[in-house]
């Protein structure tokens, strides 16, 4: 089980997320974050030092849960070809099944450029 810290954490983390898939990396605050996670701002700052911190959590959050996906897929399988065909299926997941994932994504890519 996870601790309280760890789950509110990721209650910030994933209302992050929501909130830049709606609105958009540069226009997202903190108040927005916490506005979606449903806690005050100060809880906000009390687990994250800025916006800047919550972002960069969150971009390690999502590459986690990503590889953690893509490992689970390639391991249930026993062949190299087995073992690429899950890894590409894992890797390539349709956008329209996929879409907030890949507006976040896409976001956080363009700011880095």
């Amino acid at each position: 089980m996870k601790k309280k810290a760890e789950e509110r954490r990721e209650q910030i983390l994933r209302a992050a997320f929501q909130a830049v898939s709606d609105k958009g990396y540069e226009t997202v605050t903190l108040q927005d974050i916490a506005d979606y996670a449903a806690v005050s701002k100060g809880v906000t700052n009390y687990y994250f030092e800025n916006k800047e911190d919550v972002f960069l959590s969150l971009l390690e959050w999502v590459t986690d849960r990503i590889y953690q996906h893509e490992h689970k897929a390639v391991s249930e399988k026993t062949t190299a070809i087995e073992k690429l065909e899950a890894y590409i299926h894992s890797v390539f997941i349709d956008p329209e099944k996929n879409k907030k994932f890949y507006k976040v994504y896409l976001d956080f890519i363009a700011q880095a450029s």
